[in-house]
């Protein structure tokens, strides 16, 4: 039986490599510190962002083509594999708009609701490749969390939720929808086949 861990740190080598980015430990970011430090301030006076301490903690953050990794889920193997592959879904994003991604991602919450969805569901088909199952329980969190971190309303929140049903429909019909998905199950597919469907 093949090794998780190693599968996803090499995983997380392929991707970067596949598709242009590096791969930073968040705590030690003085850029991320700083963020965390205006998200603890604009949290104090608008809603739908998440406090500085959770946000250096519990989120993966990617700018342009820098990813950003919290200890919790360096950490856990089969969480690395789902969000470094969400990660890349940005890079992606950003590789194919640069900076129109960044504007829109920053000033258009339809639009961040897409670039989410569409990230999010990169990250539950790995799920889905893991465990041999749809993961259609995770779309009512990942809609809260979208709405509680993310800064979006209840018409972006019913748009992201149509989008990522779409996909989980798509992932039932053995379709994965998005290239970082794509890529990575096709390498843990070459590479790491015994761990398919194995993780509960």
């Amino acid at each position: 039986m093949s090794d998780i861990a190693t599968a996803a740190k090499v995983l997380q080598d392929f991707l970067s490599s596949e598709f242009g980015f590096t791969v930073h430990d968040k705590e030690t970011s003085t850029l991320m510190k700083a963020v965390a430090f205006g998200m603890d301030v604009g949290s104090a006076f608008s809603s739908g962002l998440p406090k500085g301490d959770d946000f250096m903690t519990r989120f993966a953050t990617t700018i342009g083509k820098e990813v950003f990794l919290p200890k919790s889920i360096r950490d856990n193997p089969a969480s690395l594999i789902e969000v470094v592959t969400h990660e890349a879904q940005h890079v992606i994003q950003f590789n194919d708009t640069h900076v129109e991604f960044a504007w829109f991602y920053l000033t258009d919450a339809s639009a961040r609701a897409q670039f989410e969805a569409d990230a999010y569901a990169s990250g539950l088909s790995l799920r889905c490749w893991l465990t041999g199952e749809t993961p259609n329980e995770s779309i009512p969190w990942v809609l809260d969390s979208l709405v509680k971190s993310y800064h979006l309303k209840a018409e972006d929140r019913a748009y992201a939720e149509a989008a990522l049903k779409s996909h989980m429909a798509s992932l039932s019909s053995g379709i994965v929808m998005t290239r970082s998905a794509r890529s990575a199950i096709g390498f843990l597919d070459k590479n790491y086949p015994d761990l398919k469907g194995t993780i509960r």
